[in-house]
């Protein structure tokens, strides 16, 4: 049984972004010359699909993914995720714990390398293209913290899959059933659900 089919535009990942740093003139092309490399690891794709995202989200409107990134939860909503979670709350929740060590380097390694981006990419240089009211530190964790909680890896790239990375938990959970994935180029990303053997 189809459950559900998705365009291949309208998957966002790092390669697409890749894709589109090419046609945005010089700058794009050098970007993405530069971000290449970052395809080859699952950190590098993390950083690529966190900067897609707050490419779309700066386009507002003008952009494709427009419904799907207004429906997503804002910083404030994901309580859920410790690297939304301020030092006070980090602390009261797990104090004792390794992870408050963890979470918080991994907050400042990320707040470092959006300072790395904005000076070595150029974004602090070209606000037109990166509008700083999107290209932003905060931002930048809450992209983060976004692809953490809803991305799936499609064909060995992390990717942000509107619709199916709201249903996936529920069906991925379901004891009865599996799931068959189709991935053609060009083609709808297909998932077909059937009772297990």
């Amino acid at each position: 049984e189809l459950v559900l089919s998705i365009p291949q535009e309208m998957i966002l990942c790092p390669s697409g972004y890749i894709h589109q740093l090419t046609q945005m003139g010089p700058v794009g092309e050098q970007l993405s010359a530069a971000f290449a490399p970052l395809l080859e690891t699952p950190d590098g794709q993390t950083t690529l699909l966190a900067l897609a995202l707050l490419h779309e989200l700066a386009l507002g409107e003008r952009s494709r993914f427009a419904s799907y990134v207004a429906s997503l939860a804002q910083a404030d909503e994901l309580w859920h995720l410790p690297l939304c979670w301020t030092a006070e709350e980090l602390d009261a929740a797990l104090r004792g714990s390794h992870l408050v060590g963890r979470v918080t380097r991994l907050r400042e390694d990320l707040e470092s390398e959006f300072r790395g981006l904005e000076v070595d990419a150029g974004f602090a240089r070209d606000r037109a293209t990166f509008p700083a009211e999107w290209f932003s530190a905060e931002r930048y964790l809450w992209a983060h913290a976004t692809c953490s909680s809803r991305a799936l890896s499609v064909q060995e790239e992390t990717a942000l899959i509107p619709q199916l990375d709201q249903v996936w938990p529920h069906i991925c959970t379901r004891s009865d059933s599996h799931i068959c994935t189709v991935w053609c180029r060009r083609r709808p990303l297909s998932f077909r659900s059937s009772t297990r053997p």
